[in-house]
């Protein structure tokens, strides 16, 4: 394939001002609270900016057009709903979780249930979900790049790989949130001139003709189907660490709520024009549907200069995931798993060091681990992180909400609700990936969590559990 030299200039300009944001931030980290919540001083602008930008990654662009080049209206079901829900859920868990004071969720859950074993785990099953999450958003790096600048996939998921790694390690939440507002505004600059491209070159009635009469198939060709991913990616998004993280970094808990509201509005309109975008890409890229649809229309059918902001918006979505993704991650292990397992308290520089190593060491995985999986197709990027998202609703949404509504909360109920949730949300996928049954692994997430909750609130009554025991080793030290 040959390299597109000016798609490559643009990139490599649009990576260096990236790094040097990384660079501009780092000296303004001072300590954890710098690195993790951006120092609690986020204003309206940043905190909506950071959060919208994280919202629209590869899933939601790359993956939703090639979804809607398919299924068209149907995208609209299977994410759509669910998010505006989810958001409604985030804006009124704002105000305890602002005011919590915490730095992490897992840290958050602690607070609230005196659970070691909670915090732990609800920090191991983050990573977990985010290392699915990541790989895919790098995978959706590695076919944006080849499409449009010629490079291949494995060469394109180093680069990119290399310019998060050093502006989120550097920087942190500080850096972050500053990228992420500059690259929200990119991509909305770059789905507004892609929608009136589209209009104007298909005709209106298109979009509603043909495979598009109807937004019931693909996903949610039934009604159970459209609950179920419903509920996947509204609990998923409720409970889901990189946007509650903004709370903590919100200065106060009107811009918390705000943030969310004005967010809600933002993410309406990218999800529809999603959708046009990619049933446009139905009628004039036929032979290019799926993920590969919207790369495609930047390098092949959208006039030069509009291709050049599609590619900078497309870029700007993954990357203001992978960076928060990252520091969440680097945070989380070093406060919720080392911390806790270890009983060795670190102070605030030696914490700060730890967590940009392990956001280093977290990255170099997932980075050789996509580039492995280059050689490999994967069929439709936005089902593949789907299923992360199911496993972080289903472990954290009821211990979540039963902390907001719930005054004194058993730390056996908090433990096994995480715990059965994720069993569930992981047995589900197996019985249907072996056609044992067809019920959606998200209802047996939810359901296998309500009852690890009530289980673990009855035991707590009759007797102290391991939970208890690793509490008190805490309490002694």
């Amino acid at each position: 394939m040959e390299i597109n030299f000016i798609y490559l200039s643009i990139l490599i300009i649009l990576f260096l001002a990236i790094i040097g944001v990384g660079i501009w931030a780092n000296r303004r980290v001072k300590g954890t609270e710098d690195y993790a919540v951006a120092g609690r001083q986020l204003g309206l602008f940043l905190s909506l900016g950071t959060f919208v930008a994280t919202f629209i990654s590869a899933v939601s662009i790359i993956g939703g057009v090639g979804y809607a080049s398919n299924y068209g209206w149907s995208f609209l079901l299977f994410q759509g709903i669910g998010v505006q829900v989810g958001i409604i859920i985030l804006v009124l868990l704002a105000k305890k979780v602002h005011d919590s004071n915490c730095k992490t969720i897992p840290e958050y859950l602690f607070h609230n249930y005196n659970s070691r074993l909670l915090q732990v785990f609800s920090a191991f099953t983050i990573i977990i979900a985010y290392t699915v999450t990541l790989v895919s958003q790098l995978y959706a790096v590695g076919i944006l790049v080849r499409t449009i600048v010629g490079i291949p996939e494995y060469l394109a998921v180093l680069i990119v790989g290399i310019v998060f790694l050093s502006y989120s390690v550097m920087g942190g939440l500080t850096a972050i949130a500053r990228t992420d507002t500059i690259q929200a505004i990119i991509i909305a600059i770059g789905l507004s001139l892609a929608v009136i491209f589209m209009l104007t070159k298909v005709p209106l009635h298109a979009f509603f003709a043909g495979p598009f009469n109807t937004p019931l198939q693909g996903n949610t060709a039934t009604i159970s189907q459209l609950i179920a991913w419903s509920m996947v990616w509204g609990l998923g998004v409720a409970v889901q660490p990189y946007y509650l993280q903004r709370m903590f970094s919100s200065k106060n808990r009107q811009v918390a709520r705000l943030m969310f509201g004005y967010g809600a509005i933002c993410l309406l309109f990218t999800y529809l024009a999603i959708t046009i975008i990619g049933i446009g890409a139905f009628y004039l890229a036929p032979e290019n549907i799926g993920d590969q649809a919207f790369p495609y229309l930047a390098k092949s059918v959208f006039p030069p200069v509009l291709g050049v902001v599609v590619m900078a918006a497309l870029i700007g979505g993954i990357l203001s995931t992978v960076d928060s993704i990252l520091n969440i991650v680097g945070v989380y292990y070093v406060n919720d798993i080392h911390e806790v397992v270890s009983r060795n308290k670190l102070t605030d520089q030696k914490k700060l060091f730890a967590s940009r190593i392990a956001t280093l060491a977290f990255g170099v995985i997932c980075i050789i681990t996509t580039v492995v999986m280059t050689f490999k197709k994967i069929s439709f990027i936005v089902l593949f992180a789907a299923y992360a998202w199911g496993i972080i609703g289903s472990t954290l949404f009821v211990p979540i909400v039963i902390a907001v509504l719930k005054k004194k909360k058993s730390p056996a109920a908090g433990a096994f609700s995480s715990i059965f949730g994720f069993v569930g949300a992981v047995a589900g996928k197996l019985f249907n990936t072996f056609k044992i049954t067809s019920i959606h692994e998200i209802y047996w997430g939810i359901g296998l969590s309500i009852i690890g909750f009530f289980l673990g609130y009855l035991l707590s009554k009759k007797q102290a559990g391991p939970d208890q025991k690793m509490n008190n080793v805490h309490a002694a030290k």
